[in-house]
């Protein structure tokens, strides 16, 4: 069965890709650029290697702080990087994707690909109703990313 949803927003970040890992991808720095985030929980492994887990605290509204747990499920450092998170006993899996090629400007174009589905048939509208706000913002959210990168890169 196909993914309750698919979606992809292309974005270019003045940085290499190795500016990325350093300064968009380290731990402590890894979902900072989202306006929910409430700070690093803990990691699990080598991250962002394949099978190691990072965990970051986000506002869902004020008041409610939750724990998102991203495990990197594939990885070839430089090319891709592909997470999956799970909530809710897989009411909700999210599978976003990274892409990265290197452009002769030493820049980065970076495609972000998520798929989002549910373990539950019957709450396939529902995911499908709840992500809307979600693709909404993350255009933003990478456009933080991207200029929190760049400007750590210089």
């Amino acid at each position: 069965m196909a993914p309750v949803m698919e979606w992809s927003h292309s974005f270019v970040i003045s940085a290499s890709v190795e500016d990325i890992y350093r300064y968009g991808l380290a731990a402590d720095r890894w979902f900072s650029f989202y306006p929910s985030y409430a700070g690093l929980d803990g990691v699990e492994g080598d991250w962002p290697e394949v099978g190691s887990a990072i965990r970051v605290r986000y506002r869902v509204v004020p008041g409610l702080i939750m724990t998102l747990r991203q495990e990197v499920v594939a990885h070839e450092r430089g090319s891709f990087i592909e997470f999956e998170e799970r909530f809710l006993r897989d009411l909700w899996i999210d599978s976003p994707r990274l892409d990265f090629a290197p452009r002769p400007d030493r820049s980065t174009a970076v495609t972000l690909t998520v798929r989002l589905d549910t373990a539950y048939a019957l709450a396939r509208p529902l995911i499908w109703a709840v992500s809307q706000p979600f693709k909404k913002i993350t255009p933003r959210a990478m456009a933080s990313f991207a200029s929190a990168v760049g400007e750590a890169a210089g």
